[in-house]
């Protein structure tokens, strides 16, 4: 029992469904564009920016934009922007009548109000001629531009424009054309003229089946036969030099009014019509009408045409705005020719060439009269018509893999449903005829089966009968390869399965559809992971990011060329051989709905999706359809996109543009103007979506940035300097412009930003800091001075007190120990006599004292020298009154040092205290005072050579005061004191006093 559709669709596998969506959801094409036959049509009018509907003329310039003569002025479009000029711009009039480019580059307008031609940027109108209608503009073989007028013919050159006398004949001058020998031909509305250059003033008529007609127009074919064409009149000169009146095979004769004709490259003869469209005759003599009640052009009553250097046919409309045709790449086959109607799932060619198509629910279709029909209609083929794989058996035989209706086999006008083992139908999801004569069968959900001779056979799967298989090959060396999508890619070898394409790193390769190669290589189609090549043991990889058009590769093929042709869910593509090497970027062919896919997507999940015919023309499968392709016809390189620098603006407005600027070849930038906006353009007018930019502001920026679309570049802030813009852009087929574009940007700075305000601000900051350092060397100065006035009034006191202590209480000290030593020797032995020797040795010690105070404060002594003579005088004076020899050694050149008072004062008494215990505890007859600098540092050595003493026993006992006084004089000088001593060896004591010098100088 059949089930209902809401159930059968429910059980569909993810992708079919969405495939099936995809093709539900495809909308018509949108406003602006059409597609017909074997022509593809994009029009614009004033919702997409035109200024007016009414189109008279258009011209390609040599930057590849096309200008547009308009009921409104003259409008330059890239594909992307209209760009008005009208009388601001000094066109005279708004009225546009036609337009021309001639060789020289100029762009020639007629308007209402004569003529004018646009160069270097500007528009000047032509002189001496009156101010009325120009219809028409040719160019001469010299250079020479023609202008027709209603009332006259002028020819101009060098700058002026001379009437041309044509006789009698009304001058409505409507068309010129080069006759091939240095003159001119001339159509006026009902006569043919030519002109010679050996008579410059005059044209002569010439008679012909044209005299009587409306005439409107003049052109050559691709066999440069001359053809003209007016109301009920289509002409064209045959090799014999005769004429042939082509109106009369035109579809709906000749009654209608021809207006204007030209010639494509492919030998095409365009007619535009004032009521019936386009006429269009091929080289077979075959007509074909292109009209707006199916779609093909805008409006009925077009009055313009243009052939350009990339083959487009521009068509200009009195009403419908502007039209651009051109010829389908590809044959398409939709709903109206037996396809669309659900999801195309399998394309095979019969060993005959026959074509056939297998639909998810249309059953089998064969190509046969130009549209695929019933292939089967005779054949109580299974009812639910849902075919996923088709295979051409080498017996004639045609394989069909279905969706729960297991696979059958088609031939001499019946067919079979195989058993794969157990009766249970399945889903066959591809089919592949290997070696032998073999088929190899994958199944939606039960892995790999064999049928040879009648027999079936299971040979197992990656993953048992759990594998879901979405295609199958088998290489020549007999390996079967499967891409089972999530569940990884694998070969079988002999009797085992291997998973292939684990990258370290890498998620398990999600393969859709495998082809190998001419070379023997793998080429493996992913879902997701872009396309993937296998040989030799090693995987590589090409993505998005390489130019892939999506990473949802769903089919593959290889035409003659070596060329692979990729179906994805973005369209189809073409990757050149010579592209497929690791680290290229691909550019060249792609396919999108802007070329006349009905939809972009590319049916995928099942084998034998797309397929190639004996003659190298290539089939692929749509959701919505099929479509042919002849490999060959795609062979011409693409052509590197044009780019231009267009204008420069900032937040104050406009700052530069490319015609008409003062300055064309740098851009300015005023200080504090805000965000600099440069605006790029590259013509396009096929897919201007698909142009991509590429720049950098060299001097600001190393790397190249990318923009999807956008034709604007802004930089917000940047810093005064010089800099270089540079851009590039990648036309639709990824092909990047030969070389960048750049133009030179100078951000002027603010006074404070410039050099010279640099200079003045630094002149001004020495000065300033000179001010400062003579103030703080001033103030240094005085401070210093006060501080010397300070210590000389300091050592002026120091010398004061000296004096005064020297003279006042030395004086009294000495006469005291007079006094006291003469009462001494007057009172006789006893103890008042030894009370008063006491006293007077107190006396003595007192007057000591006071010398060695008055020596440390008078500051005549503060220097190393006078330390050095004091220290030994002492010495030599207390070791001489012990009765104990004394040794000095003294270095000869003293450093001039200045010695602080506190550091004399600390020496002096540990000298005092060294010799002193000499003295009282040695026992020695001698004694060495040295005296040296070493590195900066005075040393002191007092040494004896008497009975030593333990010094660490000293300290233990509490005998050891005066080691500790030592030591503590030393440091609060930063200096040290080393006593080193061995008692009863007879070696004597060593006292070692180091104190580290300044390095003033007096």
């Amino acid at each position: 029992m059949r089930k209902p559709f809401a159930q059968r669709l429910s059980s569909l596998p993810a992708r079919a469904i969405l495939l099936l969506a995809g093709w539900l959801a495809m909308s018509a094409p949108g406003a602006g564009a059409a597609q017909s036959g074997g022509y593809l049509n994009h029009f614009w009018q004033t919702a997409e920016g035109m200024p007016s509907n009414v189109v008279s003329g258009m011209a390609r310039d040599a930057a590849g934009f096309l200008w547009i003569g308009t009921g409104a002025g003259v409008a330059r479009f890239d594909g992307n922007r209209f760009e008005l000029h009208s009388l601001a711009e000094g066109l005279p009039d708004t009225q546009v009548h036609t337009l021309y480019l001639d060789r020289a580059g100029r762009l020639w307008v007629g308007t209402r109000r004569g003529a004018a031609y646009r160069q270097n940027g500007k528009w000047t109108t032509v002189p001496d001629m009156p101010l009325e209608s120009v219809f028409s503009i040719g160019e001469g073989p010299d250079g020479a531009v023609w202008l027709g007028m209603y009332r006259g013919c002028y020819r101009w050159n060098h700058g002026h424009a001379k009437k041309i006398d044509l006789g009698e004949i009304p001058a409505d001058t409507r068309s010129f054309l080069d006759d091939g020998y240095g003159g001119v031909w001339i159509l006026t509305a009902g006569h043919l003229c030519r002109w010679y250059p050996d008579q410059p003033e005059k044209a002569v008529s010439v008679a012909g089946p044209w005299n009587g007609h409306d005439l409107r127009d003049l052109a050559r074919d691709a066999k440069g036969r001359m053809v003209i064409c007016g109301t009920g009149l289509l002409l064209r000169e045959d090799d014999d030099g005769e004429w042939e009146n082509l109106g009369e095979s035109m579809p709906e004769g000749n009654a209608g009014a021809n207006m204007a004709c030209t010639t494509t490259p492919d030998g095409t003869l365009w007619v535009a019509t004032r009521d019936r469209g386009l006429m269009c005759l091929d080289s077979e003599d075959a007509w074909t009408t292109l009209n707006s009640a199916k779609g093909e052009v805008s409006l009925d009553d077009v009055r313009a045409l243009l052939v350009d250097e990339d083959g487009l046919v521009w068509a200009g409309t009195n009403g419908g705005g502007l039209n651009l045709l051109r010829r389908r790449p590809f044959d398409s086959y939709g709903s109206a020719e037996g396809l669309g109607r659900t999801v195309t799932s399998s394309l095979v060619i019969d060993r005959d060439g026959g074509v056939w198509a297998g639909t998810d629910g249309g059953g089998i279709l064969k190509f046969r009269g130009g549209r695929f029909v019933p292939g089967f209609p005779n054949l109580k083929l299974p009812e639910n018509g849902l075919i996923w794989s088709l295979c051409g058996g080498g017996d004639g035989s045609l394989w069909a893999g279905t969706y729960r209706d297991g696979l059958l086999r088609i031939r001499e006008g019946g067919f079979e449903t195989v058993d794969l083992g157990d009766g249970t139908a399945e889903s066959i999801s591809a089919l592949y005829e290997g070696q032998g004569g073999r088929l190899l069968v994958g199944t939606h959900d039960r892995g790999v089966w064999c049928w040879q001779a009648g027999k079936t056979n299971f040979i197992g799967g990656p993953q048992g009968d759990q594998t879901s298989i979405h295609d199958i090959l088998e290489d020549r060396a007999g390996n079967i390869w499967v891409a089972a999508g999530s569940q990884g890619l694998w070969r079988r070898t002999g009797e085992a399965w291997q998973r292939v394409g684990e990258e370290p790193g890498k998620d398990v390769l999600n393969p859709g559809v495998l082809l190998e190669g001419s070379g023997g290589e793998l080429w493996i189609g992913t879902l997701g992971q872009g396309l993937v090549r296998y040989q030799d043991g090693k995987l590589e990889r090409w993505t998005t990011e390489q130019g892939l058009a999506s990473d949802i590769v769903v089919q593959i093929l290889e035409d003659d060329s070596h060329n692979l042709w990729i179906g994805t869910d973005s369209g189809l593509q073409r990757l050149s051989r010579e592209e497929l090497v690791p680290g290229s970027r691909f550019s060249g062919v792609r396919l999108g709905r802007e070329d006349g896919l009905p939809t972009p997507q590319f049916s995928g999940e099942h084998g034998n999706l797309c397929v190639r015919a004996k003659d190298g023309s290539l089939w692929f499968s749509l959701a919505s359809g099929a479509i042919h392709l002849d490999p060959r016809k795609f062979s011409k390189a693409p052509r590197a996109p044009l780019v231009s620098i267009e204008s420069a603006a900032t937040d104050r407005g406009l700052l530069w543009q490319k015609e008409g600027s003062l300055r064309q070849d740098e851009i300015e930038v005023e200080p504090g103007s805000g965000t600099l906006k440069i605006r790029v353009a590259s013509p396009e007018f096929v897919a201007p979506e698909r142009v991509r930019i590429r720049y950098r502001m060299d001097g600001l920026e190393s790397e190249w940035q990318e923009s999807d679309g956008g034709r604007v570049v802004s930089y917000a802030s940047l810093p005064p300097g010089s800099y270089t813009f540079e851009t590039a852009v990648a036309g639709r087929d990824g092909t990047w412009s030969k070389q960048p574009v750049s133009i030179p940007v100078e951000i002027k700075p603010f006074f404070h930003q410039t050099l010279a305000f640099r200079i003045i601000s630094f002149s001004l900051g020495l000065v300033l800091l000179g001010f400062g350092v003579r103030a703080w060397s001033l103030r240094r100065i005085r401070k210093r001075m006060a501080l010397l006035y300070q210590e000389q009034r300091v050592e002026r006191e120091r010398a004061r007190i000296a004096s005064d202590l020297h003279d006042d209480l030395g004086a009294s000290l000495t006469e005291v120990n007079f006094l006291g030593t003469m009462v001494a020797d007057a009172v006789p032995e006893g103890p008042l006599r030894q009370r008063i020797s006491g006293i007077v040795e107190r006396v003595q010690r007192m007057a000591k004292s006071l010398d060695e105070i008055v020596w440390t404060v008078n500051p005549a002594n503060d220097t190393l020298s006078s330390t050095a003579n004091y220290l030994c005088s002492r010495t030599q004076e207390s070791l001489g009154a012990a009765g104990i020899r004394c040794r000095l050694s003294v270095d000869e050149a003293l450093p001039k040092m200045v010695l602080d008072s506190d550091v004399r004062h600390q020496l002096l008494l540990a000298v005092n205290e060294a010799v002193n215990n000499v003295m009282k505890h040695s026992g020695s007859a001698e004694c060495h005072l040295g005296l040296a600098v070493r590195n900066g540092v005075l040393e002191i050595v007092v040494e004896d050579f008497g009975r030593g003493f333990d010094p660490a026993a000293a300290l233990v006992s509490g005998d050891g005061n005066g080691l500790a006084n030592f030591r503590r004089r030393m440091q609060s000088v930063g200096g040290s004191c080393q006593i080193s001593s061995t008692p009863g060896s007879g070696s004597g004591t060593r006292v070692e006093l180091t104190v580290p010098l300044s390095s003033s100088t007096l």
